[in-house]
């Protein structure tokens, strides 16, 4: 069976803090009532010369599967950045996300993710979750998506000698996403998505994730995407900052 879609990205641009510690999975999520396989492929790399020596690598894909009121989907991304000769951004993520639709408008969903990120410290990040997806809204032109669930996250941090915070931890968040996409025209598509996670028994103790974008299709196949993405945790270990931001401009060719 061949994949619904094939995306590569061709040139990308302006990235002022990457992480994969928190991720967005409702950009990565496809046609959820298309049945059978499905998938999307996202890769760049950047060589530099010169004053600058090194390569900056990264890549995502997704597999989707639909079967009736069953769907389950696949999301693997990472990234790798060495300029002369030092590693400062090395990490990788991988989700899985199993949907049972109810009815026309609610769906129970469970999940699991594993991620590593060097450059917020993170040595592994595992989760598991389960809870409830609602659409809101759904016309021709627009969909509204809200999900809440329970989450329990286990973290194993590096931090320097004098963080205060454990190594080692185990929370229990409460997780809410609020996702909304619109078409505006035949090729113009915008949408965004956001994410709130405190944790159950600290709730000043939060995370949040929001990424927005604008589509614009140049041809049946290609299109460019301009994306903004931006991360805030509220007790990060000593030496991270609380909040990331990412801006980043793509063009993409659809198969």
């Amino acid at each position: 069976m061949k994949p619904h879609s094939i995306a590569i990205v061709l040139a990308v641009s302006t990235v002022s803090s990457a992480s994969l510690s928190q991720v967005n999975v409702e950009v990565v999520r496809g046609d959820a009532n298309r049945q059978g396989i499905s998938g999307r492929v996202e890769a760049n790399v950047t060589g530099n010369t010169g004053n600058t020596e090194g390569v900056i690598a990264g890549g995502s894909g997704r597999l989707q599967y639909r079967r009736r009121k069953h769907l389950v989907f696949f999301h693997a991304a990472g990234g790798y950045t060495r300029l002369n000769h030092s590693t400062s951004v090395e990490r990788f993520l991988f989700h899985a996300r199993y949907n049972y639709e109810i009815a026309p408008w609610v769906w129970l969903e469970a999940f699991g993710q594993v991620e590593h990120d060097a450059f917020r410290r993170l040595t592994n990040r595992e989760l598991l979750g389960a809870g409830w997806r609602f659409r809101l809204v759904e016309t021709e032109a627009i969909d509204l998506f809200y999900g809440t669930s329970y989450m329990s996250e286990s973290e194993n941090v590096n931090l320097a000698d004098s963080d205060p915070h454990q190594s080692l931890t185990l929370a229990h968040r409460w997780n809410h996403y609020l996702t909304f996409s619109a078409s505006l025209s035949q090729r113009l598509d915008t949408g965004f998505t956001a994410y709130v996670q405190p944790r159950f028994d600290q709730f000043s103790d939060y995370r949040i994730l929001h990424e927005s974008f604008f589509e614009v299709g140049i041809s049946d196949v290609v299109s460019t995407r301009l994306s903004t993405w931006m991360r805030y945790d509220s007790d990060p270990p000593q030496d991270v900052k609380k909040a990331d931001f990412r801006i980043t401009n793509a063009f993409v060719a659809k198969f």
